[in-house]
């Protein structure tokens, strides 16, 4: 599929997109809690459909199960009878964590919980997962490392990937319009972290949450501590998808736009296995694709690929 932009500008695209896909009526389904090994808990938005495919949608910084890119994914995807749609909320993103953790760009294990999961509820269909984002790194960090026997795993799509959560952080900081971008985003980041510190005030400072001003600031301040890194640079290090792509052994179609207004040039992985397809295009933003006459190409393009997965 070639992707014919509507707008050629990288933040009309990002913004633009976001705006139309926030004109779309919420799903209705079953709100589900799935268990985590550690008794935490990760709301989900659950809608069974007869289809050969049950789609998981994991939501990028700010977002959860009701992210507008999801919903817009689970409405095609819906549409064109695929199957079932799980849109999920990653830990503290919907409600105050049940342990003092948080979701971060490496917690990938959360998402053995998620698979394990959707295996018993609809053990015919084969699964696919879509990372939009901070999620996208988190997938193919996940795809790399489970021990999961992913065989009822169709595929995976990953979206606008940061890719090195250190440089973007860092790009973001280099021009006003990225620091409104970080400004937004680490708005919903502090609500998020206040809740958690108020039910685990001996494990986060609220202090500490309110003073962070970067992502820098809250990686050192929030993520590196409660999850055992030693600082936010090791977080970073340890963490970012670009790594770990040549231990990806499962379908991967990597959708970036060469214009992402949160990704410098150049980070972009340009190889890797067989296995994994990278999808570049001159413009989109970030999340944005948005086609000709305002088409919604990205969840298009999303679910062309799965359509050709069984």
């Amino acid at each position: 599929m070639t992707f014919q932009p509507c707008f050629r500008n990288a933040h009309v695209q990002t913004l633009l997109g976001s705006a139309v896909r926030g004109l779309q009526r919420e799903l209705t389904g079953q709100t589900v809690f799935l268990t985590t090994p550690d008794g935490d808990e990760l709301p989900a938005l659950w809608i069974p459909r007869p289809g050969p495919l049950a789609v998981v949608v994991v939501h990028g910084v700010g977002g959860n199960h009701k992210a507008r890119e999801g919903v817009s994914l689970g409405r095609r995807w819906l549409w064109r009878g695929l199957g079932q749609v799980l849109l999920l909320s990653l830990r503290g993103a919907f409600r105050a964590p049940l342990r003092p953790k948080l979701y971060h760009g490496g917690c990938s294990e959360d998402l053995d919980s998620v698979y394990t999961w959707l295996r018993v509820q609809v053990p015919a269909s084969q699964i696919v997962v879509v990372g939009y984002s901070l999620g996208a790194n988190i997938t193919v960090k996940w795809l790399a490392e489970t021990r999961q026997d992913l065989a009822a795993l169709a595929g995976a799509v990953v979206v606008s990937n940061p890719w090195n959560l250190q440089k973007c952080c860092s790009h973001l900081e280099r021009s006003w319009v990225g620091r409104w971008y970080r400004r937004a985003m680490l708005h919903t980041l502090r609500q998020r972290g206040l809740a958690a510190a108020a039910r685990f005030p001996d494990s986060l400072s609220a202090q500490d949450i309110r003073s962070s001003r970067t992502f820098q600031d809250y990686d050192s301040r929030v993520t590196a501590p409660i999850h055992g890194f030693s600082s936010a640079e090791d977080y970073y290090q340890r963490c970012s998808s670009w790594q770990f792509l040549e231990g990806v052994r499962n379908r991967l179609v990597c959708l970036d736009a060469l214009d992402d207004p949160f990704v410098p040039s150049g980070s972009i992985p340009t190889r890797g296995p067989d296995c994994v397809r990278f999808e570049r295009t001159g413009h989109g933003g970030h999340l944005g694709f948005l086609g000709s006459g305002g088409r919604l190409w990205m969840e298009d393009f999303i679910v062309e690929c799965a359509a050709g997965w069984y």
